[in-house]
């Protein structure tokens, strides 16, 4: 009996080491560094407690030591570009959409390729997350990330500031179309002088407008398909009958006083929501009945379709850089934040007691000026999954977040990615096309009579049909190999 049991411990041996499974007793130690964005780095002033306490799991698990390097939200794109660019060293950085752009980079070498070592290194990831994931992570072929957590696919539609909807008695079932809320934009701008009606940016709402009639960009100059059509067929959204009907809406608006008269003019309406005096705006993925700005609750209706895009499929990732000299077991490490919900919790939120408080629902309440308030709760892993839930937010979140995840239509191009390299001249021209038109259009500032014909004449000087034809041959290429 004995021997047997001998012989089938190394089998088991045997077949570990096959899978890629490494005894933590056989790994050397190393340190693996971890960059990510941060509002307020300086006043990270626990962060070595908190490396501490994590290394306390990771060595014990990994054999390995991490060291946290934040770096100023603000800065944080350029710093890795440049870092990246440069073939500086480093192991593990965030990376999303929006910043360090995971797609940009992968193409452009900056990451190592995991497509060999996901299932050896990572396979909680690899199990946790769907396919439509790793196929909107593949670039060329190749994975060069690894997800963070899904952003469930909740559709466009409005928040209503909810104390000016029970001022004017404004019923919010009736709003079953964009324009239905102009009642409610009427009253808010003759009785309530000091709140905004309608807030927006210099892109005005127009993403919103198109989401909801089921038209979607492949790149943001205004190129893309209808999701509900049965060819993909590569269109000029800008010379659409939507768009039409969209700056005719906006013209209108702004006529009548109900949107931000610096509109045309900025980039960010963040401040105004922060103050608490914007009684609407157009927003995405509104799971819940509710939400806040600037600490005031917010009615949400949605009115577009649910459908899991780019950044809903891949809003928060981890890429490994082609320079780390470790990139198996920084993998293990993603891995590993993945399957312990107490080393997650210990990276988000800091250790309870001294940098947060549990509330009588279980929720995150951060201890102010406590030494480790990253802001943010999506840096290093899944915390709709695995982490405590902030407070504020609305009790529904859980449950809506995950029946949308199923209920969601994955966007008939995840996965594509854009060789912009053949119509890179045709791109920049009509980009700056754009920068002079779109915020009188997109905001009604500019009467769209006068204004769109010149628009859409210049955009076709640009050479934009060259434009479609060749995001059209890709997208065909594309479809045929998949």
């Amino acid at each position: 009996m004995r021997n047997k049991s001998v012989v089938m411990l190394i089998v088991l041996l045997a077949l570990l080491s096959l899978s890629g499974v490494v005894a933590q007793s056989d790994l050397e130690p190393i340190t693996l560094t971890w960059r990510w964005p941060a509002i307020d780095p300086a006043g990270l002033t626990d962060l070595q407690t908190i490396q501490d306490a994590a290394n306390e799991i990771i060595q014990a698990e990994i054999n390995a030591t991490l060291q946290l390097i934040p770096i100023e939200l603000a800065e944080y794109n350029t710093t890795m570009i440049t870092m990246a660019a440069a073939g500086e060293e480093f192991d593990l950085a965030y990376t999303a959409w929006w910043t360090f752009n995971y797609w940009q980079q992968a193409a452009l070498g900056a990451f190592h390729p995991l497509t060999d070592l996901v299932d050896d290194y990572a396979p909680t990831l690899r199990e946790n997350f769907p396919d439509y994931v790793w196929q909107t992570l593949t670039v060329d072929g190749e994975i060069y990330g690894l997800p963070h957590m899904l952003k469930a696919p909740g559709p466009h539609g409005w928040q209503l500031m909810q104390s000016l909807v029970e001022e004017h008695n404004f019923d919010v079932n009736s709003v079953e179309k964009y324009e239905d809320v102009v009642p409610f934009l009427d009253a808010v701008a003759r009785n309530n002088p000091e709140f905004i009606p309608a807030i927006m940016s210099g892109a005005g709402y127009w993403e919103a407008y198109r989401s909801i009639h089921n038209l979607e960009e492949i790149i943001n100059v205004g190129i893309g398909f209808r999701q509900n059509q049965g060819d993909l067929e590569v269109i000029d959204l800008y010379n659409t009958p939507e768009y039409v009907d969209y700056v005719t809406i906006m013209r209108e608006w702004w006529q009548a006083g109900y949107i931000w008269d610096e509109a045309p003019t900025s980039t960010n309406s963040a401040e105004q929501l922060n103050r608490g005096v914007v009684a609407s705006l157009t927003n995405r993925d509104l799971l819940t009945a509710s939400g806040t700005h600037g600490g005031q609750l917010y009615t949400n209706i949605p009115l577009g379709p649910s459908v899991i895009r780019p950044n809903t499929a891949l809003p928060h990732a981890t890429g490994i850089s082609r320079t780390s000299r470790n990139p198996e077991r920084a993998l293990m490490l993603v891995d590993l934040i993945h399957r312990n919900p107490e080393l997650l919790r210990l990276l988000t939120y800091g250790i309870e007691g001294i940098h947060y408080e549990l509330n009588e629902d279980g929720r995150i309440v951060r201890i102010p000026e406590a030494g480790y308030n990253i802001t943010f709760d999506w840096p290093f892993g899944d915390t709709v999954k695995e982490g405590y839930r902030p407070v504020g937010e609305d009790p529904a979140f859980l449950e809506r977040h995950y029946e949308m995840l199923e209920i969601g239509v994955p966007s008939r191009i995840l996965g594509f990615q854009l060789d912009t390299e053949p119509i890179s001249s045709e791109l920049a021209q009509l980009r700056a096309v754009n920068d002079e038109f779109i915020s009188q259009l997109n905001t009604g500032a500019g009467n769209p009579e006068t204004v769109l014909p010149r628009f859409l004449e210049q955009r076709q000087a640009t050479g934009v049909a060259n434009i479609i034809e060749e995001v059209q041959r890709q997208v065909d290429e594309w479809v045929a190999a998949s």
